[in-house]
């Protein structure tokens, strides 16, 4: 069985203002037909060796770990699934929102990007 997605790239936003506030962006391509919310594609995802990041240190130094949550406690059931218009929504007004993302005087903080690879 060949693996559903791969990992293209990454990019960290550390906004570096003193709120400790950061953005991790994890780029996958998926090489077959999934769409993006299946269980199987979030269970490969979930698996992936980068999601292994409690991001205090080093990426891979506790692959048990995404942030604060157990990884083996982190299932395709704990995604809510969003229509690609209202996560664009929640991610603009996130970035506008004075210290929500970092800025001071709010204004588009992060780059959005919903499409296929």
């Amino acid at each position: 069985m060949h693996e559903p997605l791969i990992h293209r790239d990454h990019a960290f936003i550390n906004f570096a203002n003193g709120s400790f506030q950061r953005v991790d962006i994890q780029r996958f391509g998926l090489t077959g037909s999934l769409e993006p919310g299946d269980p199987v594609l979030l269970a490969a995802m979930i698996a992936h060796d980068v999601f292994g990041n409690d991001y205090a240190t080093r990426p891979g130094d506790d692959p048990a770990r995404h942030g604060p949550y157990w990884r083996d406690r982190i299932a395709p059931t704990s995604y809510t699934s969003r229509e690609r218009r209202e996560f664009v929504r929640r991610v603009t007004f996130r970035s506008r929102v004075p210290g929500l993302l970092g800025t001071s005087e709010g204004g588009s903080a992060i780059p959005v990007c919903g499409s296929r690879m």
